[in-house]
């Protein structure tokens, strides 16, 4: 709204913006010295017009941002993300979003490793998968601190750069602070996050798997010969029982012992590889499907509610023009926004809106499941199973020196 204004007003700097409706004076005035005479945080600024007078503009978010601190002309107001956008460093964009990877790593680890379990939880208890395991109180909880780090640490584009992203040509933006920050450096958390949390899950499967395996192993291995306190750690046994005389070493017992822990440990591998590629998987699947449904009910709810507020505008002036009454109560107000409801089906609207939003939930995650599954088990798949490797590579060396100490001890 702008409103034309010939008389003088009392300083700004003193009076604050309430008292700004214009100022008459000399074409030759200054812009800039009444932009420093005018509250920085304010929503409001004044523009000189061909006649000399000043007209009063609304900019919405003016303040929001540090950056606002440093325009120092009208035109700078005309696009607020472009002009922060050259006011903010090319370091600045880097460290924001180095700041952003981080933070989303750290959601990304806890929604996969606490997620999974709280989600299953929660799908059993709702009877909905969307609602109970997509939209699970872990998840709504670190989409809450990832759009928190966003507001925090906010990295803005150019004008140009919008319009190739909005194009889909966003290649022409990849040497820019912004697409190397934001778009690389930022999601590289996702990745690590994701990644880390499989990998918890994998290790959690290697414990699970090693301690069976570990107990298949020793088995035949020592043949003790006296009768041992069941309180006693099984090693402090076969230690006592060696010093004592009563063991007798089976070097064919352990040897096929070892070969069948080693042949079941083989299938550990692709036990621990489809353990850390799954959970990964579900993990950000989950943070897709619950992003891309709740950026789509936003859109679609906000598109009502402006419908809803332009039906119960005109419907207002109608009402003020038909009873000539332009102070409407709580009551009417109240009606006339009923009546606009029911004629755009506001309800039912709404319902349909958050069935849609929950059916495309549950698609989202069924493709990113799929396609991540199969990138994280070419790119991570090794990785998760680098705890089963060690643990192989430290039995044989265990294998071989027993193998090493029952020959010495049959030759003495």
């Amino acid at each position: 709204m702008e409103e034309n204004i010939s008389r003088p007003i009392k300083d700004p700097s003193v009076e604050g913006v309430e008292g700004l409706s214009g100022v008459n004076t000399s074409p030759s005035s200054n812009n800039k010295d009444l932009l420093d005479k005018l509250p920085k945080f304010s929503a409001a600024q004044a523009r000189q017009t061909t006649d000399g007078h000043y007209k009063v503009y609304e900019v919405p978010g003016y303040g929001d941002s540090k950056h606002d601190k440093k325009i120092s002309s009208f035109t700078e107001l005309m696009d607020l993300e472009n002009t922060r956008a050259q006011y903010q460093s090319g370091f600045n964009k880097i460290a924001s979003s180095v700041g952003k990877g981080l933070v989303l790593a750290g959601t990304t680890f806890v929604n996969g490793v606490a997620g999974l379990p709280v989600g299953l939880i929660n799908w059993a208890a709702t009877g909905s998968f969307s609602e109970g395991f997509i939209n699970n109180p872990i998840t709504e909880l670190t989409q809450e601190v990832n759009k928190w780090s966003e507001d925090l640490l906010p990295v803005y584009r150019t004008a140009e750069q919008r319009t190739n992203d909005e194009n889909g040509e966003w290649y022409k933006n990849v040497f820019s602070a912004y697409f190397i920050g934001d778009k690389f450096l930022k999601n590289l958390g996702f990745a690590v996050g994701a990644y880390y949390s499989g990998m918890a899950w994998s290790k959690l499967t290697n414990s699970v798997l090693n301690m069976a395996g570990a107990r298949a192993a020793l088995k035949g291995s020592a043949l003790l010969g006296a009768e041992q306190s069941s309180f006693v750690p099984k090693a402090v046994q076969i230690n006592n029982a060696f010093k004592a005389g009563n063991i007798k070493l089976s070097t064919e017992a352990l040897v096929k012992s070892a070969q069948a822990a080693n042949k079941t440990l083989k299938y550990k591998n692709l036990a621990l590889q489809a353990t850390g590629t799954l959970t990964s998987a579900i993990g950000e699947a989950n943070i897709e499907a619950y992003s891309g449904s709740h950026d789509y009910m936003d859109q679609k709810f906000a598109a009502l509610e402006e419908a809803k507020n332009m039906l119960v505008q005109e419907k207002t002036n109608e009402y003020k023009l038909l009873t000539g009454n332009n102070n409407l109560d709580e009551q009417i107000l109240q009606s006339i926004e009923n009546s606009a409801k029911l004629e755009l089906n506001y309800d039912d609207m709404i319902q349909k809106i958050g069935e849609e939003g929950a059916s495309m939930a549950n698609r989202i995650f069924l493709y990113n499941l799929v396609v991540l599954s199969i990138s994280n088990a070419a790119e991570f798949g090794r990785m998760y199973s680098g705890g089963y490797k060690t643990a192989r590579k430290a039995f044989n060396k265990k294998i071989n020196k027993w193998k090493r100490f029952i020959w010495i001890y049959k030759t003495l």
